[in-house]
């Protein structure tokens, strides 16, 4: 069977070569993916000519399938990766609790919307792995173990990742099947290598309760590659803007067009400095 070689490049790390069929199909990319990182490609991205690729849906893959040729560089972000021990408690859709190592894929749980409407979501992946350690966070009588880079929603839209958050600070938590505001009592740090924690990818709206605490279920996709001829320059990005892409080479700014007879007025933009081209920036589900 006829191969090219592409590339998987994370961060500035070498680029590391593999090998693809000619008349690849998506297993084959996984398997490829897998091989350079340890069969963990879910805390991972892959980015292909400013194109996220979607390894959990063949219909979505396909769709830039061509772009994938001999050569070709698969641009990878890491995911930060949030999760929680064992014993912790999610709400299911009747109200009752389950430990996040028991939940299984097709589990119907309690979510919310960013406009505090309690709705229902579906597990559609569980993901386990160790740290070294973890924070124990207090809400008054209510506790909670989390790594630090989790999402907690804060209110108006607006999701913050624990390392963030202070004490005083307040997060949101489900009371009398109803949103209300929460503050931190307590934070501390637990040093525990080889610790088991969880997480879940949920459908719409992605988020879940944990220990009844409102969360978001993504591993922390907070960050902006900016592809530029020499590489990689990689930006922050708030946690509430839509799903990023990958702009024009050069200098860039975010901000919205005021140019009324374009289709983009009064819609976020990364414009390039220099060229004054612009990407538009779209959510992932539109």
């Amino acid at each position: 069977m006829t191969s090219m070689p592409i590339q998987f490049q994370l961060n500035d790390q070498q680029p590391i070569e593999v090998n693809l069929p000619e008349q690849f199909t998506l297993n084959d990319f996984k398997n490829a993916a897998d091989s350079v990182y340890n069969n963990r490609t879910f805390l991972y991205s892959f980015v292909c000519h400013g194109k996220e690729l979607d390894l959990d849906n063949e219909d979505e893959f396909s769709k830039y399938k061509a772009l994938i040729t001999s050569g070709t560089t698969i641009f990878t972000i890491t995911h930060t990766k949030g999760c929680f021990l064992p014993d912790t408690l999610v709400q299911r859709a009747d109200r009752s609790e389950i430990s996040i190592s028991a939940i299984q894929l097709g589990d119907v749980l309690l979510a919310f919307t960013t406009f505090g409407e309690i709705v229902n979501t579906i597990v559609e992946r569980v993901f386990i792995h160790e740290v070294n350690e973890y924070v124990e966070v207090q809400f008054g009588q209510n506790r909670l173990h989390v790594t630090r880079e989790h999402p907690f929603f804060v209110g108006n839209g607006n999701f913050c990742s624990l390392d963030k958050l202070r004490i005083a600070d307040s997060v949101y938590s489900l009371i009398d099947d109803n949103l209300q505001s929460t503050p931190i009592t307590s934070i501390k740090t637990i040093m525990a290598p080889g610790t088991c924690v969880y997480n879940l990818h949920t459908s719409q709206p992605h988020t879940y309760y944990a220990n009844r605490i409102a969360v978001h279920n993504k591993l922390g996709k907070t960050f902006v590659d900016l592809n530029k001829n020499n590489g990689l320059k990689r930006i922050e990005w708030s946690s509430h803007a839509p799903n990023w892409r990958i702009a024009r080479p050069g200098i860039c700014l975010e901000g919205k067009c005021l140019n009324e007879s374009c289709a983009t007025h009064k819609q976020l933009v990364v414009i390039n400095v220099g060229i004054k081209k612009f990407d538009l920036l779209v959510d992932g589900q539109s």
